[in-house]
C-alpha cells in the first residue's frame, strides 16, 4: 500500500500524489517510460527531459500546486479554475512560455465498453510547452485511459511532448469518428425500417438521435474555430511541421462538423418521412371508421324509428325479418352509392 507523506498535503511546493493521475518522462534519446509523482519535483527542476503529467483537477491542491510553481503562468491557471463548462471562443489561449488549450472528450463510466453509445462530454485542459505537457480534467475520459494503455504496452512512441500532445488529439478524433460511424449505422438501419413502411420499435426514437447529433456539433463548432483562428496568427510556438499536423486536426474536425450536419439532416428527414407515415396510417384508419359509420348510419335510423313502440308502425306485430330486410338493403344502397362514387 502506498502511503501519501504528509508535506504533500501541506506544502503546496510538494506535488500533491493523489491527483497526478499520470506522469511519462521522455529523455534526450526520445525515449518514454512511466515515472512515480515522487519523481515529478526532481524531473521539473532539472530540465533535461519532457515531461507529460496528467492531474485531476477536482482535487483543490493539484490547483493550489500548479499556480504555487508557476508551471502555468497566473492567468492561464486562473482560466482553468473559473472556465470549466463548455468551450468558447478562446478555447486556445496563448502566452510567451506556452498555449492552453480547453478541448472536449467523452465521458468514460466504470465497466463501459469500449463502442458504448455514450455521449456525455467534459472538459479537459492541455498546457503545452516546449518541455512540457500539462492535461487535466475533473472527470474520467476516454481519450487519456486509452492514451496512457497505449504508451505503457508501447504501441505509440512519441519523441516529444508536441507530437505526443498530437496523439492525444488524433485517439479523441478515433473515438469520435467511430461514434459517428455509429450513429450513422443507426440511422441507415431505421432508415430501411420507415421507407419500407414499417413501424419503428417502442424503444426507438429519431428525436434522440437529432439531439445526439447536435450535441457533438455544439460541442466541438467552438473548437474547430480556435483552431482555425490559431492558424490564422501563425503562431511562434508550433513549428512548421507542429501546424501542419494543426492543420490536419482542423480538418479532421471540419469533415466531422460536416458528417455531423449530414447526419442531422437525414435524421430530420426520417422524422418527417415518420410523421408522414403515421398521419397516413391514422387517415386510414380514420376513413375505415366513416366509411363503416356511414354504412350503418341508415340501418341505425331505421331501428330507431321501429324501436319507438308506437301501435301503428308496420311491422311490430308480424315477424322482425322484414325489418331486418330493410334495414340490409338500406346499408347495401349505401355502399354502392360509396364505391359508385369512388370513396372506397
Amino acid at each position: 500500500m502506498n502511503f501519501i507523506p504528509l508535506t504533500a498535503l501541506i506544502d503546496p511546493d510538494q506535488v500533491p500524489f493523489d491527483g497526478v493521475l499520470f506522469a511519462w518522462l521522455i529523455d534526450q534519446e526520445g525515449r518514454g517510460h512511466e515515472i512515480t509523482p515522487e519523481k515529478v519535483v526532481h524531473e521539473l527542476s532539472s530540465g533535461t527531459h519532457q515531461l507529460w503529467l496528467h492531474l485531476n483537477f477536482s482535487n483543490a491542491r493539484v490547483m493550489r500546486w500548479l499556480i504555487h510553481s508557476q508551471l502555468i503562468p497566473g492567468d492561464l491557471s486562473n482560466a482553468i479554475v473559473t472556465d470549466t463548462v463548455d468551450v468558447g471562443d478562446d478555447a486556445i489561449i496563448e502566452c510567451a512560455q506556452g498555449a492552453l488549450f480547453h478541448l472536449k472528450d467523452f465521458t468514460l463510466e466504470f465497466a463501459q465498453a469500449t463502442h458504448s453509445n455514450n455521449l456525455d462530454f467534459e472538459s479537459f485542459w492541455c498546457y503545452l510547452a516546449p518541455r512540457l505537457l500539462i492535461t487535466g480534467r475533473l472527470h474520467p475520459l476516454k481519450t487519456f485511459d486509452y492514451t496512457k494503455d497505449q504508451l505503457l504496452k508501447g504501441r505509440i512512441h512519441p519523441t516529444t511532448v508536441h507530437e505526443l500532445f498530437h496523439q492525444i488529439i488524433d485517439i479523441r478524433s478515433m473515438q469520435l469518428k467511430a461514434t459517428i460511424r455509429r450513429l450513422a449505422d443507426r440511422i441507415d438501419s431505421l432508415e430501411e425500417v420507415i421507407l419500407n413502411g414499417n413501424d419503428l420499435a417502442p424503444d426507438e426514437s429519431i428525436g434522440t438521435l437529432r439531439i445526439q447529433c447536435n450535441r457533438i456539433r455544439r460541442h466541438f463548432s467552438a473548437e474547430f474555430d480556435a483552431l482555425t483562428y490559431l492558424q490564422k496568427r501563425n503562431t511562434p510556438l508550433f513549428q512548421h511541421e507542429e501546424l501542419e499536423q494543426l492543420s490536419q486536426h482542423t480538418n479532421e474536425l471540419k469533415s466531422f462538423l460536416g458528417q455531423i450536419d449530414s447526419l442531422y439532416i437525414r435524421a430530420k428527414v426520417l422524422q418527417d418521412e415518420q410523421s408522414a407515415h403515421v398521419a397516413e396510417l391514422n387517415a386510414k384508419q380514420l376513413q375505415v371508421l366513416s366509411v363503416m359509420t356511414v354504412i350503418f348510419l341508415p340501418m341505425t335510423l331505421i331501428s330507431g324509428i321501429m324501436g319507438m313502440n308506437m301501435e301503428d308502425l308496420p311491422g311490430l306485430k308480424s315477424s322482425f325479418i322484414p325489418v331486418m330486410l330493410i334495414m340490409g338493403l338500406a346499408g347495401l344502397f349505401v355502399y354502392l352509392g360509396l364505391r359508385i362514387k369512388r370513396i372506397i
